[in-house]
């Protein structure tokens, strides 16, 4: 049964477990190409290896078998105030979605 596992600044990886999660990254990135030293550095980003905002790591295993990772990078980013804002956001651009019983426009 497929196990999920979050690895934070208190609770990370060992080196084999991390070593293993940069090459299945670089692996299954295919068309992005991220360097494994630029996948190195976020995953370090993530578990404050550094000075950094942190972040996470949500890695899927089935038994020792990686079926699936991502890396959440907190950056700092704030939304700005309102009153800076020149265009509505995107969430009040956006058409709502199908619900069940709407046949998809394809």
């Amino acid at each position: 049964m497929p196990e999920l596992k979050k690895y934070t600044e208190t609770s990370k990886p060992s080196n084999v477990e991390k070593r293993k999660i940069i090459e299945f990254l670089f692996q299954h990135l295919e068309n992005f190409g991220d360097p494994i030293m630029d996948i190195e550095k976020a995953i370090d980003y993530a578990l404050k290896e550094y000075q950094s905002f942190g972040g996470f790591i949500l890695v899927l295993y089935e038994g020792i078998e990686i079926l699936g990772a991502v890396v959440i990078d907190y950056i700092g980013q704030t939304e700005p105030p309102v009153s800076d804002q020149t265009e509505p956001p995107l969430s009040d651009q956006m058409e709502p979605c199908l619900s069940d019983e709407t046949e998809p426009p394809f």
